[in-house]
């Protein structure tokens, strides 16, 4: 074995060098090693020790996968009513609904031989190969960062991937308000009491009523219902008046309103809201005189 081993090297521009090899290793268990730093372009290489040589070796130089532009297309949930919309080249953040579809179209700086969607290290969706584009498909249920796990032919990776943060947000529940102006906390069975109700919801209202619950023995439910109220409007408001002798209450009973709407959310709802309840109590007229 000798003690020395030389690289000799010639770059594909034609550039020639020779350099010794670091030894490692003792007698007789000799390895050599030698490092090209920031090496730029193809070359070709043998060694030569002692009275031997190799032959000639190639050196490729390959750049890894990664990708070169990316798309978002995003389709919230229909009862939304939203339209779809489109993130570019370099957005790659978006907040969305729960149950939208999130379509991730990728491309690449050479070819691939497998693309795989990642959160974190979890796989998440195979892509697809789209003629020279990559495309997957999520429906995203919590707020997550993916990447694509990109390997080529030579079983390369991309070390440092493009990031995408989807950050899911809740469909909140409706609004909902309800006053009695000059109303207090008593009332006669002869009273007429002025209501006044506004709802809300940013993706529209599916129902909304105004409910009375009468209580003394026992308990009632009831709904007033709101003739000027339409399903699917992301505000509404009334004004009425509620005769107490339409449910024939007497003194004694106690009576509580509040108003109630619901929304369309049929992914992870739909969610249900109540405005405070407020509670009255049925007087005679000398009681409440008194």
């Amino acid at each position: 074995q000798p003690r020395e081993v030389e690289i000799v090297f010639t770059t594909a521009s034609g550039q020639r060098g020779r350099e010794t090899m670091v030894t490692v290793g003792s007698e007789g268990a000799y390895r050599f090693r030698y490092t090209f730093k920031n090496a730029q372009e193809d070359f070709v290489f043998h060694l030569e020790g002692g009275d031997d040589e190799t032959q000639t070796f190639p050196a490729r130089l390959l750049e890894r996968p990664r990708v070169t532009w990316s798309q978002l297309r995003i389709v919230p949930p229909a009862y939304a009513r939203l339209e779809a919309f489109t993130l570019g080249d370099g957005e790659r953040a978006a907040q969305v609904l729960p149950g939208s579809d999130v379509t991730f179209t990728i491309a690449t700086n050479k070819p691939i031989a497998q693309a795989v969607l990642m959160a974190g290290n979890k796989t998440v969706a195979p892509a697809v190969a789209d003629g020279e584009r990559y495309v997957a498909t999520i429906s995203p249920k919590d707020t997550q960062t993916y990447h694509f796990s990109l390997v080529d032919e030579f079983g390369l990776e991309d070390k440092q991937p493009n990031r995408f943060a989807l950050r899911v947000v809740k469909d909140e529940p409706p609004r909902v308000r309800m006053k009695l102006p000059g109303v207090g906390e008593m009332v006669t069975p002869e009273a007429v009491l002025p209501i006044e109700l506004e709802f809300a919801d940013t993706y529209g209202l599916a129902s909304a009523e105004l409910v009375l619950q009468v209580t003394r023995d026992d308990a009632r439910e009831g709904s007033i219902p709101l003739a000027t109220f339409r399903p699917h409007l992301t505000t509404f408001s009334t004004s009425l008046t509620w005769s107490v002798s339409s449910e024939a209450v007497t003194p004694g009973d106690r009576l509580t309103l509040f108003a109630r709407a619901a929304d369309f959310d049929d992914v992870s709802g739909p969610n249900p809201a109540e405005s405070p309840p407020i509670a009255l109590r049925v007087v005679t007229r000398d009681e409440l005189l008194a």
